[in-house]
């Protein structure tokens, strides 16, 4: 399945702070992670980052 076809298919990457709209997927193939933002009609792609990188707010995208 692609992200193209169903944004809403990652979770949301900071919950505690209440931005649904920023959400990651995890890449299996290369345990990277994918933060986006989701528009209207848009993904945005705000980063990618490898799996033990430790990100904590929407700042250090």
């Amino acid at each position: 399945m692609r992200l193209s076809d169903n944004p809403e298919m990652g979770r949301e990457a900071f919950p505690e702070i209440e931005r649904p709209e920023i959400r990651k997927i995890l890449c299996d193939d290369y345990n990277y992670w994918i933060y986006y933002r989701l528009k209207k009609h848009l993904i945005e792609i705000l980063s990618v980052r490898h799996c033990l990188m430790r990100i904590d707010t929407p700042r250090q995208l």
